[in-house]
């Protein structure tokens, strides 16, 4: 685990309908490194990890609502050497976007 906190950088959304404090950008997000990876998962509404190793399948967090959130969903970015990629590549099969 490389961060776990709330996101104090970004936009005020409290203006939003369904946003959940802290109302700014990812809200409670985490940012977690490993494998040459670089993940952020925000829109938290609490963590179970906030530092230390993590281990596959573990669950971290609670998905939710704050920051620039209108419901309760995971927003999740993966980078890759800086790169942007698609998370759905590590999420498994599923229905087509």
């Amino acid at each position: 685990m490389t961060w776990a906190g709330p996101n104090s950088t970004g936009p005020d959304c409290s203006y939003l309908n369904g946003s959940d404090p802290p109302h700014e950008g990812l809200g409670n997000y985490q940012i977690v490194e490993g494998g040459g990876l670089r993940q952020y998962f925000g829109h938290l509404s609490g963590f179970l990890i906030t530092n230390g190793t993590i281990n596959q399948s573990q669950q971290i967090s609670y998905m939710g609502s704050t920051g620039c959130s209108t419901g309760s969903h995971l927003h999740w970015m993966i980078y890759q050497s800086g790169n942007l990629i698609d998370p759905a590549w590590w999420a498994g099969p599923g229905p087509p976007p």
